[in-house]
């Protein structure tokens, strides 16, 4: 096994709220907005939180807070929209994170262009894809739950190829352009 020449810092346990969080500011992930609709409210939430299950079916996961509006929704079995945001997204994943304060959240949909196809959740068209699901289920797991769910739609837009990714509390552009 080779050594490192770079000090690292391993807290004994047990891990607390604030060591956890500074470790998983080391974690990479892409940004997401999802957008929920039981047909007459909506809600939407910034997440990174989102991960592939299956390919067969084709199934994934977002884990939602269950003291948000979005998750009132959850429950009530609505319609989920994945918009995996590009790095033009940035604002539109800072209103939904809440650090826009002069936009309240039923204000949110207003800004970007959202659409709303029908019998769907709200869909923002610059975003690199957009996963339209159904909720299968719903598992509880501490503060939030898991909620996994079928995806009945696939929209690319292939002029987006710049990824916004959270990373050490900071908002990154990742282009394949940067693995050349």
């Amino acid at each position: 096994m080779a050594t490192s020449t770079q000090q690292s810092e391993c807290l004994a346990p047990p891990v607390d709220a604030e060591q956890f969080k500074a470790g998983m500011r080391g974690l990479a992930g892409a940004v997401s907005i999802l957008s929920f609709t039981d047909g007459q409210q909506t809600a939407g939430l910034t997440a990174t939180a989102v991960m592939s299950i299956t390919a067969t079916p084709p199934r994934l996961m977002v884990c939602v807070n269950q003291s948000t509006f979005a998750h009132t929704l959850v429950k009530e079995g609505s319609s989920v929209c994945i918009n995996v945001l590009s790095s033009a997204d940035q604002y539109q994943a800072q209103i939904f994170a809440g650090m826009v304060s002069d936009i309240a959240p039923e204000a949110r949909f207003d800004q970007g262009g959202w659409i709303q196809p029908e019998n769907m959740a709200p869909q923002l068209p610059s975003a690199l894809v957009n996963l339209q699901c159904q909720i299968v289920e719903i598992l509880p797991a501490s503060s939030h739950s898991m909620v996994v769910c079928e995806v009945i739609q696939v929209c690319t837009h292939p002029d987006q190829r710049e990824a916004l990714v959270y990373f050490d509390g900071h908002f990154i552009d990742v282009s394949p352009a940067n693995n050349k």
